[in-house]
């Protein structure tokens, strides 16, 4: 779906948001960011930008983000201000079982009966996933952390200068955003977990995460919109 620019204006790069559909084998697929890309499709209708906005749903993610690839390829990458991914935003813990030192198993309240849990030690991070073995654009980053600022989360903190150093050489990301890095497009993906597989025991959505996800989707598209 490609939401056209209403300022008349005649600088034509556009805005690509993904998000993938496809996942691994015994995998329960994170639907969180297929339904942020078609609430934020839908609000957007509303707006008026100075870039068409392209929303977008893959699949192929899984076969070295195949879809995307296939898609860009078509296209001129110069025509692209940014990429936008969202790969399970919504699927996080927000709170984690305390677990009894005498029995090993999940500790009781002994007022309310119920099980206890406390918050995950990343219940208030939004992960950034920026790696690709093309030129990454800085600023796309500075942008991502700014957006998921302002929707009241931490964004995840950049790899070490070691792991930096060692991407140059051999880029280990299995997120999408590489396949428009890769043809020199600034491009982020935005999660719940850190640059992995979808992992078997993935985790129910979090209502908190994706209202999260879709604040800082929508206020990066306004920042790259008004960039240019």
């Amino acid at each position: 779906m490609c939401i056209r620019d209403r300022a008349k204006n005649k600088v034509q790069r556009r805005i690509l948001v993904v998000a993938p559909r496809d996942a691994p084998r015994q995998v329960s697929w994170g639907t969180s960011g297929t339904a942020i890309l078609v609430e934020l499709a839908r609000l957007s209708v509303q707006q008026k930008y100075h870039h068409p906005i392209v929303f977008m749903s893959v699949d192929g993610d899984t076969f070295g983000n195949a879809g995307l690839r296939w898609f860009l390829s078509k296209e001129t990458a110069s025509r692209y201000a940014g990429v936008i991914v969202l790969d399970a935003p919504g699927e996080g813990r927000d709170q984690i079982p305390v677990i009894d030192p005498e029995t090993g198993r999940q500790a009781i309240d002994p007022n309310s009966k119920q099980p206890m849990t406390r918050p995950a030690p990343d219940a208030n991070t939004m992960y950034l996933w920026s790696s690709g073995s093309g030129r990454q654009s800085l600023d796309m980053r500075q942008l991502a952390e700014k957006a998921v600022t302002a929707a009241g989360y931490s964004p995840s903190p950049l790899p070490s200068l070691r792991r930096q150093l060692l991407g140059l050489s051999f880029t280990e990301t299995r997120g999408a955003q590489r396949a428009a890095i890769d043809l020199g497009i600034p491009a982020v993906t935005l999660s719940a977990r850190r640059d992995s597989q979808l992992p078997v025991d993935l985790p129910e959505i979090s209502r908190a995460r994706v209202r999260a996800a879709g604040t800082a989707t929508l206020a990066l598209i306004g920042l790259l919109d008004d960039r240019e």
